[in-house]
Parts: structure tokens; C-alpha cells; sequence
């Protein structure tokens, strides 16, 4: 199991953002919560309706063709919710991952969770129920605010422009010649 990198601090970003990403990328949902990116998880649309079962009144050549029409579009059918079943959990799958990274980043940087708040979340929270776990109250994870929006936010106020990384940088280096 690996640890948790908590974003306490301006100076813990960089690591912490390096930690999302690699987590996000590990999931091969980096894409979908990149802060400049652009690319949204679309949910599948509607599973195809089956074909309708031929009329049993008809009889002879009228039945025999209404039955071979119907054999064909089954098949066109099973091959069509087939192919929608997969996306479908391809969606799920990605959702539910989405889902886990979002609670990461909320966990992890539960200190600055006030940069969430855009849509009111902050009262909404404190009627949520807690949970105490080992001697600690949780609270769950809120319901709104996507990852994406939160990696915005966590980034337009906690990055370090390049002149702190600079700096932080070189004394790191001088710290390491001495």
C-alpha cells in the first residue's frame, strides 16, 4: 500500500500534484480530470430496444419471411447491445475511478477544502453525517465539484510560480553542498 501525500502547505504541490497525476494516470483517467484538459466522461446513451416478435396469426411465406427479417435484426440487435454493454462498463468503470480520484484529492487536501466551495458545498457539509472511525470523525466527501475543478482551483491558489520553485530549488541544492 502506498502513502498518501497530504497537500498541506504551498511547498507540498508539487508533490502532491505529481502524486494525483501519477494515481489519475495509473487509473487511465488522467485525461478526464486534467486541469488543462478539455476531455469529459460521457455516459453511454440508451441500450437498443430487442426487435419486435413476429405476428404468430400470419401464415406460410408471410410468416417464414417475418420470421427470417426477425432472426436478422436479433443478430443486429445482440451485436448492438453487446457493443453498448461494454461501453456501458467501460463507463462505469471510469466513473467509479473518477469517483475514488475526486475523493483523494478531497482527502488529501481537506485543509484547503474552503477553495471547493463555489457552489455552497461549505453548508451543505455541515448537515452531512460524520462517522467515527479509530477515534477519528470522517465526514464523507461532498457531492459536487468535480476533480477537475478541484485540481483548478488547489492549483490557482496553491502552485508555486516558477520563481518560488526556482528559489526552492536552489536552496535545496546549497543545502545538499553543504
Amino acid at each position: 500500500m502506498d502513502q498518501e501525500v497530504i497537500l498541506s502547505v504551498n511547498a507540498d504541490w508539487n508533490t502532491w500534484y505529481l502524486y494525483i497525476y501519477l494515481k489519475a494516470e495509473a487509473e487511465g483517467i488522467w485525461e478526464y480530470i486534467d486541469p488543462d484538459g478539455h476531455q469529459t466522461l460521457e455516459p453511454v446513451g440508451e441500450r437498443p430496444d430487442p426487435p419486435a416478435i413476429p405476428d404468430k396469426t400470419l401464415e406460410g411465406d408471410a410468416f417464414e419471411k417475418a420470421y427470417d427479417t426477425f432472426r436478422m435484426r436479433k443478430d443486429i440487435y445482440m451485436f448492438l447491445s453487446n457493443h453498448w454493454m461494454d461501453k456501458h462498463e467501460d463507463f462505469e468503470e471510469k466513473n467509479t475511478k473518477l469517483a475514488a480520484i475526486n475523493e483523494l484529492i478531497y482527502k488529501t487536501a481537506f485543509r484547503h477544502r474552503s477553495l471547493f466551495n463555489e457552489t455552497g458545498e461549505e453548508k451543505r457539509e455541515e448537515a452531512r453525517p460524520t462517522v467515527a472511525v479509530d477515534g477519528q470523525v470522517l465526514v464523507p466527501p461532498p457531492r459536487v465539484g468535480s476533480a477537475r475543478a478541484r485540481l483548478i482551483a488547489l492549483r490557482q491558489r496553491l502552485e508555486p510560480s516558477s520563481w518560488e520553485t526556482r528559489a526552492r530549488a536552489r536552496a535545496l541544492y546549497f543545502q545538499s553542498l553543504s
